[in-house]
């Protein structure tokens, strides 16, 4: 559950903003890949806050060994599939069909696009065309790595309800292990 703070956190790579403390952590990951359903190998916590324009998560990427951390991609938009990288999957209508795609890298570097319909491969239903309005920061830490992502409301064509509910999705991607984790 998201908690609503009255100020934006920083949006600076790093979870040192007190408010980021404020936000129950998010975690039990299950592998994907390469063992379906088994526990994830490394830790991963996400932290939810909103104001009233928008919502922000704080991404901590927990890593036994950080030297291993893949990070090369600097380019907007470009594939991070050979990267460690973090994704946010947001149902803002919670119709199990569509979705916002909110990728960072370690590195900070963004991309993002659009799952439409749901009805194949995600080559099929994936809109990498799509840009959204959003900010993000990462930073690579003794422990791991960290991000910061902030996205307006308007970015999600959400308006204003007294009951809102999203799907929502994570995916962890740990290149060293070739590893997918899902929450």
């Amino acid at each position: 559950e998201a908690v609503r703070v009255p100020g934006a956190p920083r949006l600076d790579g790093t979870l040192n903003d007190p408010l980021w403390q404020q936000a129950k952590p998010i975690g039990d990951f299950r592998q994907q890949e390469p063992y379906e359903g088994q526990p994830a190998t490394e830790r991963t916590e996400v932290r939810i806050l909103y104001t009233r324009n928008r919502v922000f998560f704080g991404i901590h990427c927990y890593d036994s060994h950080p030297s291993r951390i893949v990070a090369s991609e600097l380019r907007r938009d470009a594939s991070q599939s050979l990267d460690d990288h973090f994704e946010i999957l947001i149902d803002s209508t919670h119709d199990g069909r569509d979705a916002y795609v909110f990728e960072v890298d370690p590195l900070g570097t963004q991309a993002d696009g659009l799952i439409v319909g749901e009805q194949g491969s995600r080559h099929e239903d994936f809109d990498s065309g799509w840009d959204g309005i959003w900010t993000s920061a990462a930073s690579v830490t003794p422990d791991g790595w960290t991000a910061t992502v902030g996205i307006p409301f308007t970015t999600l064509n959400f308006t204003q309800s007294s009951d809102v509910v999203w799907g929502l999705n994570f995916k962890r991607f740990i290149r060293s292990k070739n590893e997918e984790d899902l929450w």
